[in-house]
């Protein structure tokens, strides 16, 4: 079960650009959330204007779901948690 699709617009904005197809493969993993993240704060990154979230609600991937993600995608998941 993955979040919403407004949830991973919202998420996918707390990386660079060019990250943004190893963000949808990390959301893909990440179990659905019933609450919206918190309120994003911007921050520059590389020259690129990133929202990140506040916080989330999300419950934490199965191990095995980590597992099938590239490293790249996995710092990524990391990451927003």
């Amino acid at each position: 079960m993955q979040p919403s699709s407004v949830s991973n617009d919202l998420l996918i904005a707390a990386f660079p650009a060019e990250l943004a197809g190893d963000a949808r493969a990390a959301l893909a993993v990440m179990p659905a959330s019933r609450f919206q993240p918190v309120a994003p704060f911007s921050v520059v990154v590389g020259g690129q204007r990133v929202a990140i979230p506040g916080r989330l609600y999300n419950d934490e991937p199965s191990a095995d779901a980590v597992v099938s993600l590239s490293v790249r995608q996995r710092q990524l998941l990391h990451r927003l948690y």
